[in-house]
């Protein structure tokens, strides 16, 4: 039985960030001896050693300090219906964090 694990790869074969499958080896009683690894677009097979995963571009939670969250971020956009990043267009939490961070400039205040 093939499962895709949740892990993504960049392939150096079709170059592309494609999730990794992996397809278990067993054995002629049916054991369970090894497994295979493979791109989930191109099909290449990789050795366990060899697999080109992608770097998290996100830091951990504690490498961040509070002040470096959407709602501190001048890409961040709320209004009633969503919270948005404007910079990559998606939905985001007001305590997410990003490598776009940019500190919020002065807000004015509305003459109204």
């Amino acid at each position: 039985m093939e499962y895709i694990k949740k892990s993504y790869i960049e392939c150096i074969y079709c170059h592309q960030k494609a999730p990794l499958k992996t397809k278990p080896i067993y054995d002629e009683s049916f054991k369970k001896t090894g497994e295979k690894f493979s791109c989930g677009f191109c099909k290449k097979e990789y050795e366990e050693s060899e697999i080109p995963f992608v770097k998290k571009q996100k830091l951990e939670v504690g490498d961040r300090t509070a002040l470096e969250t959407c709602s501190n971020c001048e890409y961040f956009v709320k209004n009633i219906f969503c919270q948005k990043c404007m910079l990559t267009k998606k939905t985001v939490n007001v305590y997410d964090s990003c490598d776009f961070f940019t500190v919020k400039k002065e807000t004015r205040d509305l003459p109204f």
